[in-house]
């Protein structure tokens, strides 16, 4: 039988009081409060039993309230070299700020992992530093900030004033065939860089190539977020099923797909 509004709001109501009552007694105590009701009083029973069990657990919030908070705020000097100006987005583990760079006295870009995942960058992230070419991100430098959370890696990069290939397709349609065919061969000329120093990005998409104004008119399609990037593989490497699956599944290569 399908269960009604008023239904979940009497076992809400028969519950809160169960768990306030003695285990010994609250049995005779929702019979008397609820007489007839033997289904809703087992049901009860049965929620108020597994509630003791799992005790604090789900009132407990898995990541402390002083770590969740735990970001760099406008203002902050990070690694005594970076001033955070503000927050500028977030991706599934990563916060990227803008900042300026006190030594170089440029502005610049900030990446850290987001509270409650690892404090620091995996190696694979560092792969963008071995990476120069106008169509990459450019990536100064790798820094170490002490805060509430401890030593965090800190990921200082060049700070890209633009839209992402993603929000451009959301906000305009396609590109026409002209300019779709430069964003193409700048991203082609960005790849065939990290693949000469033997890096594969493994999660290129819209949403990680940024389309910003070139310096001498017109634009440029920059490849971002090298966060799951990996060394390049050699022949043993495929023989030995040395290629992982990841990145967004609808972008995969599709002879990963094939476990080739």
């Amino acid at each position: 039988m399908k269960r009604s509004a008023a239904d979940d709001a009497l076992f809400m109501e028969a519950l809160e009081l169960a768990v306030q009552l003695p285990s010994d007694a609250r049995c005779s105590v929702l019979l008397d409060a609820y007489s007839g009701e033997t289904s809703l009083v087992r049901k009860v029973m049965d929620g108020a039993a597994k509630q003791e069990e799992m005790g604090d657990f789900l009132l407990d919030p898995l990541i402390p309230p002083d770590l969740a908070d735990a970001r760099f705020a406008p203002g902050e000097r990070v690694s005594d070299r970076f001033l955070i100006i503000r927050e500028v987005g977030e991706g599934g583990m990563g916060v990227v700020y803008e900042a300026v760079d006190s030594k170089l006295d440029q502005r610049c870009a900030l990446k850290c992992a987001k509270p409650g995942f690892a404090l620091r960058l995996p190696p694979e992230a560092r792969s963008a530093l071995r990476i120069t070419h106008d169509n990459v991100c450019r990536v100064y430098g790798l820094y170490t900030a002490e805060g509430s959370r401890g030593a965090v890696d800190v990921l200082a990069m060049e700070y890209l004033d633009g839209e992402t290939l993603s929000e451009r397709l959301a906000r305009t349609g396609p590109l026409d065939p002209r300019e779709a065919m430069e964003v193409a061969l700048q991203l082609c000329a960005g790849l065939s860089s990290a693949h000469r120093q033997g890096v594969l990005h493994r999660d290129l998409k819209s949403n990680n190539v940024m389309l910003v104004p070139a310096p001498a008119g017109g634009m440029r399609a920059v490849i971002t977020d090298f966060g799951v990037a990996t060394r390049q593989l050699d022949d043993a490497d495929l023989a030995t099923g040395g290629s992982d699956l990841v990145g967004a599944s609808a972008y995969i290569a599709p002879e990963l797909w094939r476990g080739e």
